[in-house]
């Protein structure tokens, strides 16, 4: 499979290093782009503008030749053209001869932000819906949702008492993992719902945005699949994306992500990570039963 190599590109007045695109890392990002309605060359154009506008595409990209991207999606080479033609008539892509085609480094302006893309719940989205839909039910906006503090925790702040939290303060040490009490008693918890856990597997971050933060960088490399449900937790976008992650997202029913999608997704992309969000879902709030919990766990594992 030829690999593209580095081409220098105008940008305005400044020539700039392109970042080579394999074709088949493009076709993989591509999954169903075929399906729908309209000409195939529209429809291959509207996917790879939607890689551009989520930033899966980043500006400056170097974009396979025509010939090489029509070979790996097994279509004609006309069908590739007319799909490059409609991007750079939009300002989305450049071409150059010699130099090959690419991602535009500056977005067209065209005014105000469409009230689709102002929408909030479309931060959720890791795919850009064709049309807005909100106010119908789809997405239950939780944003700014805050729930109590969970009965067990209120309970063991009650018992606290000053001996207890003279102890807390009279720590001295930096504990980067978390307090090693805390840790112990995680890890009992786990081991106590069935999990056989030890203090030394368990580290206690700020919250869950350093927690994806931490996983992702130690886990997973640019270019690497991610399968994750739409809508999807938002937080956790900013930072596969930031990683260069390919998103291979999967839709939801009223029980969480349907499994037939992510079995499919699995054994046609390999991805490297599968995130899901099973307990009071953000933002639709569904809770995934366990029946279908144990069936991603076998999937996984497999």
């Amino acid at each position: 499979m030829p690999i593209l190599t580095n081409a220098e590109v105008t940008e305005g007045a400044d020539v700039v290093k392109a970042v080579p695109m394999r074709p088949f890392s493009v076709v993989t990002m591509l999954h169903g782009w075929c399906h729908g309605s309209g000409a195939l060359h529209e429809r291959l154009a509207a996917d790879l503008r939607r890689l551009i506008e989520m930033g899966e595409l980043e500006p400056l990209t170097l974009l396979p030749s025509e010939r090489s991207l029509a070979r790996s999606l097994a279509v004609g080479r006309g069908t590739v053209v007319a799909a490059y033609d409609l991007l750079r008539s939009t300002g989305l892509i450049c071409s150059k001869q010699g130099s090959g085609t690419w991602v535009a480094g500056e977005r067209p302006r065209s005014g105000q932000v469409g009230r689709e893309t102002a929408l909030f719940p479309w931060l959720h989205r890791v795919e850009m819906p064709a049309r807005s839909r909100s106010g119908n039910g789809e997405v239950v906006d939780l944003s700014a949702v805050v729930t109590a503090a969970a009965a067990p925790v209120v309970q063991e702040m009650a018992a606290l008492d000053k001996s207890d939290l003279m102890a807390l303060a009279a720590i001295q040490a930096y504990v980067p993992v978390g307090l090693p009490l805390l840790r112990e008693e995680i890890a009992r918890q786990f081991t106590d719902r069935g999990i056989l856990t030890t203090a030394d597997q368990i580290v206690v971050t700020t919250g869950a945005q350093q927690a994806l933060d931490l996983v992702v960088s130690a886990l997973l490399q640019r270019g690497e699949g991610v399968v994750l449900e739409d809508p999807t937790y938002p937080g956790a976008l900013p930072i596969l994306r930031g990683r260069g992650a390919h998103l291979i997202p999967v839709p939801l029913d009223e029980e969480g992500a349907l499994f037939d999608r992510v079995e499919d997704a699995i054994i046609r992309l390999r991805p490297r990570l599968l995130y899901l969000n099973p307990t009071y879902h953000n933002p639709t709030g569904t809770v995934m039963p366990d029946s279908r919990r144990r069936q991603l766990v076998e999937l996984a594992s497999s």
